[in-house]
């Protein structure tokens, strides 16, 4: 399977979840929201299969070479949102930066 297939929804923190779906969870979100909450175990597994990646193969997106799901910092994680397009990295500017 490719990025392009569509996936049947997929089990996610108890609840059928979609692609689009999983746009709206905490793990998605920007962390400067205050909202933004490390994704668990299985809802990396979730992201994986949506895109038709291994976990090898996401990991690979950030440089790192393992099999199993870590913890993930949230660069890394923001990075295989961006890359599925599951998120959109907006511009930073000197307006958007909270001191």
């Amino acid at each position: 399977m490719n990025m392009s297939e569509k996936y049947e929804p997929y089990k996610v923190s108890g609840s059928n979840t979609s692609l689009e779906n999983f746009k709206t969870l905490p793990c998605s979100c920007d962390i400067r929201t205050g909202e933004y909450i490390p994704p668990t175990a299985e809802q990396f597994s979730a992201l994986c299969h949506f895109l038709g990646l291994s976990i090898y193969d996401a990991y690979q997106i950030v440089g790192r070479a393992q099999h199993e799901y870590t913890y993930i910092d949230y660069s890394e994680w923001r990075l295989i949102l961006i890359t599925g397009g599951i998120v959109q990295q907006e511009l930073i500017t000197q307006n958007t930066i909270k001191y």
